[in-house]
């Protein structure tokens, strides 16, 4: 029972895997191993500036809420 379960997961991991691969905005980071899938999120000039403006926006939000 154990086995089957184990055996599934890595078939899962191994799917998933092929997915990220087919997606333009990831990539694989390492070699599957029992089910674990190690990926990012490529960065490009859109999701760099998308975190700046994130970054800025709860720096602000934080910066606020220590005012008294």
């Amino acid at each position: 029972m154990l086995l089957g379960v184990m055996l599934q997961h890595c078939r899962l991991a191994k799917a998933f895997e092929a997915r990220v691969k087919a997606d333009d905005r990831f990539e694989v980071k390492g070699q599957v191993s029992l089910g674990l899938v190690s990926f990012r999120l490529k960065v490009t000039e859109e999701t760099e500036r998308r975190q700046i403006i994130v970054q800025f926006f709860f720096s602000q939000r934080a910066a606020n809420c220590n005012k008294k």
